[in-house]
């Protein structure tokens, strides 16, 4: 599997020098999954996601990483291009300033859960609250309704005494 290496600094990291390795896997390769195979997991977890508007959207969903019994549970808004590109929730930039965190306070990633309240990144990586906005506007029902289910699953599964919401 090819490698890159990423050097994030300024804004993105508490400290500067950070690397980030992404591995990318040849597309040509892969059969792009169903709405129905990439939504399965979240389905299974409790959340709506065939009535969602974001159902089909390609942009996820991206499920969090549940540790039972772990000391904090880090919420985040929604996944990021990194996170749906690796499936893997906080790997981007926000990874690397979750993880200088979490090092800082002696903890590890593997100590705590991560998770977002969207399973899907908005389409064309628009703004959360404008596209929340506009689905209200219009009168379509908000993609929190189809997540919480699975949020809730989560939380509970991780039974966290310590619940940190981050993002924008």
């Amino acid at each position: 599997t090819p490698r890159r290496r990423y050097s994030i600094s300024g804004p993105y990291c508490l400290r500067r020098g950070v690397h980030l390795t992404i591995l990318e896997s040849p597309t040509t390769s892969l059969r792009p999954r169903t709405p129905e195979e990439a939504h399965a997991p979240a389905i299974a977890r409790g959340a709506l996601c065939t009535s969602c508007p974001l159902y089909g959207c390609g942009q996820g969903p991206v499920m969090g990483q549940v540790r039972e019994g772990s000391k904090l549970t880090v919420v985040g808004e929604a996944p990021g291009a990194w996170e749906v590109k690796q499936g893997i929730p906080f790997c981007g930039p926000s990874g690397v300033e979750l993880d200088a965190g979490l090092d800082a306070a002696g903890m590890g990633r593997h100590e705590v859960t991560v998770t977002n309240v969207l399973g899907c990144r908005p389409r064309d990586g628009q703004d959360l609250s404008d596209y929340l906005r506009r689905l209200d506007h219009a009168g379509h029902p908000s993609p929190l309704e189809h997540c919480t289910p699975r949020l809730r699953r989560d939380l509970a599964d991780a039974a966290s005494r310590t619940i940190m919401p981050v993002g924008g």
